[in-house]
């Protein structure tokens, strides 16, 4: 029993062939031939094989082919893997020319990345620490695994061995303080064996899991009534004895009850058969296994035939609960407890690790004059421990109390007979702490109980708090385009990111090209792409490429009749140019052509080719010039030895290519006669 004012204390390149044609021309006459032999377009180029060597973005202490060099160290270690999504994109730089590796090195550095495992999430599981904490189990200690710890991404494999290494020394770290936490255990669980049987100590070997002994900065609201006594009280009064004073009750939950050793009580009136029910948030120091505790809820039900008062501290929960009832029978007050984490999740207790509720100060006084008080508990849910040496244990019939009266022990948590009024409540199950405060008395119409964790022995066993993590890091890699002049090691442009450092390997990149590359003034195409332009990202620097060739043109001079017949073998002004060279066929033009069959053109003036000049396009550009044949006629004259015409003319020929044979014997006479009657022979 406490009174008021004695409380409780403490708690790739192209090849373009030349055009050759055979013409054969007959002078004087239109007799032609051409032939043009199979060339090589650009177009026509078919993308070559990069099992060759090839030409990529030159090597260096962070590239794979340094990487491949590398022995990666293992401790004891096993490494799991997960998928994890990661997205970027290409970003272009400026262009300049550059010159890459050896192909060696550039097949090195292809096959490295190619043999890559594509899991880009590694959690390192070092054995140590698994061992340790199978022997803390082994022990009835749990070890919580906590959400395992990324500790960076790794671009290559020099940084694939440190993450590892960290991750192992991390590990290991854990590995030795669970080590040393359990065998702290077994020599404190040896001892509580040894002191079982001293005063004080509790007479089995129990764990305590819940801390539940200061909580000074609590947050309380009641539900379940209205009505709150207003004023305070010299002692512990019935509701009779409180109203019969003239004191009263009013919907303004104050704390009117002061006490000099546990604070001040809020102190509802309560019905027979009424529950109340109190919640206190906001806890900062309590845990149970290692479990915040942020809310404790108390439900107190009126279990007498008539009105009671309850009393809930003002802020410390573990301060208790009061019950007030009149003297005419026993005071019964059921009452329910149960703990909330900070989501709001009611704890359950686990036999491994059973919560000790410190049932304290159940005292017996026998007055002088023959009256008795006792404090028990009844219908309790959980398993009584006896402290060795208390006066308190399970009575007859089943209910806690002490079997000796206590008057002469000083009701101080810190005295060393205190425990001899206490007794253990062990809670291995369920979510509820459940109980009835029976008070019996003839003089006292108070029964305050403090809610505690707190035993008054010198020693309890604890179960350590312990928790442990892996340690994980990515894998990533970087994706880098170059674009080359096919067979050549001369870039284009910069070196552009396909996927930047950091990239998690397993993610899908695709290189891109330009059809058309300008460099220094010239036009290049685009031929063809490494095999690996389109793949995953793999650990390190991922090299791909583009091929380009020059653009180039050709100029071609044709030389035509007006029937669009080739007269003369074509002559190549410009071979192979590149585009938008400048070009002039005039030294091809010529006035007269004279076949081989001896026919004789003249070029038509008013047809001269409008690309005569001009720039080199890509591909062939003929530039064509028309000639008008030189036709001849054969007439006959007849005349005197003075030259007078004789006759008329006679043709004999006409509109006949040059060098046509002609014959005017036919017109031959061997004599004239004029029209005047002369005669000629």
């Amino acid at each position: 029993m406490f009174r008021k004012n004695n409380e409780l204390q403490g708690h790739g390149s192209i090849r373009k062939n030349k055009i050759y044609g055979t013409v054969g021309v007959i002078i004087f006459g239109i007799i032609a031939m051409f032939s043009l032999h199979k060339s090589v377009a650009a177009d026509d180029i078919e993308s070559p094989k990069t099992t060759a060597p090839i030409p990529i973005a030159e090597a260096s202490d962070t590239s794979l082919v340094v990487q491949s060099q590398m022995a990666r160290q293992e401790d004891n270690t096993t490494l799991t893997t997960t998928k994890a999504d990661s997205a970027t994109t290409m970003n272009s730089t400026s262009r300049a020319a550059a010159t890459a590796p050896t192909a060696a090195a550039s097949q090195a550095m292809l096959s490295t990345a190619q043999t890559e495992n594509q899991n880009p999430n590694v959690t390192v599981e070092n054995q140590e620490l698994k061992d340790a904490v199978t022997e803390a189990k082994n022990n009835g200690i749990e070890a919580k695994q906590e959400t395992t710890e990324n500790i960076g991404t790794a671009n290559i494999k020099e940084e694939v061995a440190t993450l590892e290494a960290e991750a192992v020394t991390r590990e290991k770290e854990q590995a030795q303080k669970i080590k040393e936490a359990v065998d702290k255990y077994k020599n404190d669980y040896a001892t509580a064996q040894s002191n079982t049987q001293k005063p004080g100590y509790l007479s089995e070997v129990v764990t305590q899991g819940l801390k539940f002994e200061n909580e000074p900065n609590a947050h309380l609201s009641i539900t379940g009534t209205t009505e709150f006594g207003q004023q305070d009280a010299p002692r512990a009064y019935s509701y009779e004895e409180y109203i019969g004073s003239g004191r009263t009750f009013a919907n303004n939950p104050i704390a009117a009850y002061k006490t000099s050793a546990s604070g001040n009580f809020v102190i509802p009136k309560i019905n027979k058969g009424q529950t109340i029910t109190a919640t206190y948030t906001n806890l900062q120091n309590s845990s149970y296994n290692g479990t915040k505790i942020a809310k404790v809820v108390y439900e107190v039900t009126n279990l007498n035939n008539g009105i009671g008062i309850i009393g809930f501290a003002e802020k410390d929960p573990t301060k208790g609960i009061y019950t007030f009832y009149n003297l005419t029978a026993p005071s019964k007050y059921g009452v329910k407890i149960r703990f909330y984490d900070e989501n709001d999740n009611i704890i359950q207790f686990k036999q491994a690790t059973p919560a000790i509720l410190a049932l304290t100060s159940l005292s017996k006084t026998i007055r002088a004059d023959g009256k008795k008080h006792e404090e028990g508990i009844a219908d309790y849910n959980f398993k009584p421990v006896k402290i060795t040496g208390s006066y308190v244990e399970k009575q007859s019939d089943n209910r806690l109390a002490a079997s000796s009266p206590t008057q002469n022990i000083p009701d101080r948590y810190n005295h060393p007979d205190f425990y001899k009024t206490s007794i253990a409540g062990v809670i291995d199950n369920g979510d509820v702490i459940s109980f009835t405060m029976r008070r019996d008395s003839e003089f006292d119409s108070g029964y305050w109980l403090a809610i505690t964790s707190k035993l008054p022995s010198p020693f309890v066993l604890t179960k350590p708090n312990l928790s442990y993590k892996f340690f994980s890091y990515n894998k990533a890699g970087t994706v880098l385009l170059d674009n080359y002049i096919q067979g050549t090691t001369t870039k284009l442009t910069e070196t552009q990111t396909v996927k930047p450092k950091g990239t998690l390997i397993g993610e899908s990149y695709t290189g891109t090209h330009e059809d058309r590359i300008t460099f220094n003034g010239k036009v290049y195409k685009y031929v063809s792409s490494s095999d690996n332009i389109t793949g995953t990202v793999k650990l390190g620097i991922t090299n791909v490429y583009n091929s380009y060739v020059e653009v180039t043109g050709n100029v071609i001079v044709n030389y035509r009749n007006q029937a669009g017949e080739t007269i003369k073998e074509s002559v190549e002004d410009t071979s192979n140019a590149s585009i938008n060279t400048d070009y002039n066929t005039e030294e091809h033009r010529k006035t007269t052509i004279v076949t081989s069959d001896g026919k004789t053109y003249r070029l038509v003036d008013s047809q001269l080719p409008s690309n005569e000049k001009g720039k080199v396009i890509e591909g062939t550009t003929q530039v064509t010039y028309v000639y008008k044949e030189v036709l001849g006629n054969v007439t006959v004259h007849y005349q005197d030895e003075s030259g007078h015409q004789l006759q008329d003319d006679v043709t004999a020929l006409s509109g006949a290519s040059t060098n046509t044979p002609y014959d005017t014997e036919e017109h031959r006479k061997t004599t004239i006669v004029t029209s005047d009657g002369k005669t000629y022979r």
